[in-house]
């Protein structure tokens, strides 16, 4: 009897101290909750140096309008529509790009276009927010297209 009281109160100490914080003051779920992971960022395969989820958006044919506008946030809104080239596109962004002339913005206007598919002209937006430090001393906006570039004055 004597050796199942003692049984059963070392069982209660491992079991209490495995599901309490270890003696460096954190639990293991504690630790695990800190590391600073992003499931929006792609994780990079480190023996190859490559990354499986890389972005495959080639040009829209065309932007047909441009709209910027102010949030309650003090930011700014970019919101950017067009023409694809076949009706089944997906994923838009708005890339940003390095502009050639001062005080401009420029962006290229992409989307996952699939392919073997209709053949017919589909329309897709996308918005992209700008803080306001980005847009000092900015002049004017431009958006990339395959066709043309649309040039929006502020």
């Amino acid at each position: 009897m004597r050796f199942y009281k003692l049984f059963l109160l070392t069982l209660l100490l491992c079991v209490g101290c495995a599901s309490g914080p270890n003696i460096f003051g954190l639990s293991s779920k504690e630790k695990t909750s800190n590391i600073d992971t992003n499931p929006l960022i792609p994780k990079e395969n480190l023996i190859t140096r490559s990354n499986k989820s890389k972005y495959a958006g080639k040009l829209v044919y065309k932007v047909t309008d441009v709209e910027l506008s102010a949030t309650q946030a003090d930011d700014f809104i970019l919101v950017v529509s067009g023409v694809t080239e076949n009706d089944v596109a997906y994923e838009p962004r708005l890339v940003k790009i390095t502009p050639k002339q001062p005080n401009t913005l420029r962006f290229s206007f992409k989307a996952i276009h699939e392919t073997n598919k209709r053949k017919d002209e589909g329309t897709i937006t996308t918005a992209i927010t700008i803080i306001p430090k980005e847009l000092e001393n900015i002049d004017k906006i431009l958006i990339e297209s395959k066709k043309s570039t649309f040039e929006l004055k502020l």
